[in-house]
């Protein structure tokens, strides 16, 4: 009996850790290759994003800086295309880690008496 109430609580702590950061509930569950190729993903989705607002960053003070020289210059435009790709591939990370965790700790159903 201890040791099911020990088991269940590793698998609620599981799905939390997968809350946290996709991959972490998994190695919890002792699925460690699921678990790296999950943080794997998601370390890239987001190394990928802060790579883009840089550049994005970078652009803008650029163009910026060429308005104010300038009057007839246009006002610098942000382009959200590929923020918005890195931001959903995350997304999708996410709900794929905690499916998984949650389908792998979420009890059997019980069988019907008839």
């Amino acid at each position: 009996m201890k040791n099911d109430k020990k088991k269940r609580r590793q698998s609620k702590d599981a799905f939390y850790y997968a809350l946290v950061y996709p991959g972490i509930g998994h190695f919890l569950l002792r699925r460690f290759v699921t678990g790296i190729l999950l943080a794997v993903l998601a370390t890239g989705f987001v190394a990928l994003f802060f790579y883009e607002f840089w550049v994005q960053i970078r652009l803008f003070l650029r163009e910026a800086s060429e308005a104010i020289r300038d009057v007839n210059a246009p006002l610098p435009e942000v382009h959200y295309g590929r923020l918005l790709v890195w931001i959903i591939g995350l997304t999708l990370v996410y709900a794929m880690s905690l499916a998984d965790v949650w389908l792998r700790v979420k009890p059997p159903p019980l069988p019907r008496d008839e």
